[in-house]
């Protein structure tokens, strides 16, 4: 019997905006204020529940630049084992009991740019991308969600990741998200194994993908 997963992200979505034929409504006066303040207090990619079942499934996970954690959280609703990392998490996160936990190794400073100033949905560990993928075992899938634009953050941490299986949720080639090494890196070393539907905001292009490593 499947879990069931809160997901609020969703939900506020669907009763403040409204969803029609799998992209945002931007009837609302504030749409697009709205969905930026949305974006940066969940995640910058909304997924369904079938869709986070289907990640988990490729249990062990890591995920780099996880950010507030929120696709790290859903996961583990779904019952995966997830490493969530980023280089600048959250100075605290809310613990498997809703309390308060401060982030072990956060050193003082700003909180990751793209996010608000507020504590992760999950447990994020300090890590470097290429050394969270790194460290990975090899039986682990690699979850990478909207990465910065012209930033080298996805492409190390799919060169040092040693698995078979990458989840990519984001922009293609040419789009908002990782640099144009990425995606070389991407169709030269990876197949495309499935792709999956988003529900988009307005303007945007994202998909979700899992590819598997080519056989040499």
């Amino acid at each position: 019997m499947a879990k069931n997963i809160s997901n609020p992200f969703l939900l506020d979505v669907e009763r403040t905006l409204g969803i029609q034929d799998g992209r945002v409504s931007e009837a609302h006066p504030h749409a697009y204020s709205i969905i930026k303040m949305m974006r940066r207090r969940y995640s910058y990619a909304l997924p369904d529940d079938d869709l986070v079942r289907r990640i988990a499934a490729d249990s062990p996970i890591v995920e780099v630049g996880a950010g507030l954690g929120y696709w790290s959280w859903l996961l583990r609703q779904a019952g995966a084992e997830v490493r969530a990392t980023d280089v600048r998490p959250p100075a605290q996160y809310f613990d498997e009991r809703g309390r308060l936990a401060f982030t072990p190794g956060r050193r003082p400073g700003r909180p990751n740019d793209w996010l608000d100033t507020r504590p992760a949905w999950t447990l994020v560990e300090v890590a470097e991308a290429a050394e969270a993928a790194a460290a990975a075992p090899e039986t682990a899938a690699l979850l990478i969600v909207w990465p910065p634009y012209d930033d080298k953050m996805a492409t190390a941490a799919l060169r040092a990741f040693r698995g078979a299986v990458v989840w990519y949720v984001g922009e293609g080639r040419g789009g908002a998200c990782a640099d144009d090494a990425f995606f070389d890196e991407l169709e030269e070393a990876w197949e495309p194994d499935e792709l999956h539907a988003l529900i988009r905001f307005p303007g945007l292009r994202d998909w979700a993908g899992r590819w598997r490593r080519r056989q040499r």
